[in-house]
């Protein structure tokens, strides 16, 4: 009996850790409505924050995004697409000058694309985006 527990449960784990990868694969494009200044390409965001980083890297580098014009102290979900993989989110508070940075590795060869969400009393906005190439 406790072997068949343990494949059930194997298999609701696989499973819920499936959707939550799906969910990330689809939200974080989503989030992608705009571009921030700092990023390749324009339109509408939320704040005048900004995320810079390298022009290009080389798989086993290390990276960092800066953020700048947020405001003092303000939390920002910055979401990372990886290259051909999947994507994740953490929490950074800027700055008492409104700046953050966060340093990656590169993993894999392709874009990289990351997107500074801020919270508004609506919910989350997307406040700028970037992207590199690795090679």
């Amino acid at each position: 009996m406790d072997r068949t527990r343990s494949r059930c449960t194997g298999r609701v784990s696989t499973a819920v850790g499936l959707i939550v990868v799906v969910a990330l694969v689809v939200a974080v494009p989503a989030l992608a409505t705009g571009k921030g200044q700092g990023s390749k390409g324009g339109g509408k965001t939320t704040s005048s924050g900004t995320l810079s980083g390298p022009a290009s890297a080389t798989v086993g580098d290390t990276y960092t995004i800066t953020g700048a014009g947020f405001q003092a102290g303000q939390g920002v979900t910055l979401s990372v697409g990886e290259a051909g993989g999947c994507c994740y989110s953490l929490s950074v508070v800027t700055e008492p000058d409104g700046s953050f940075s966060y340093s990656g590795n590169v993993w894999g060869a392709g874009t990289y694309k990351l997107w500074a969400s801020v919270p508004t009393n609506k919910g989350y906005q997307l406040a700028a985006t970037f992207s590199f190439e690795a090679s």
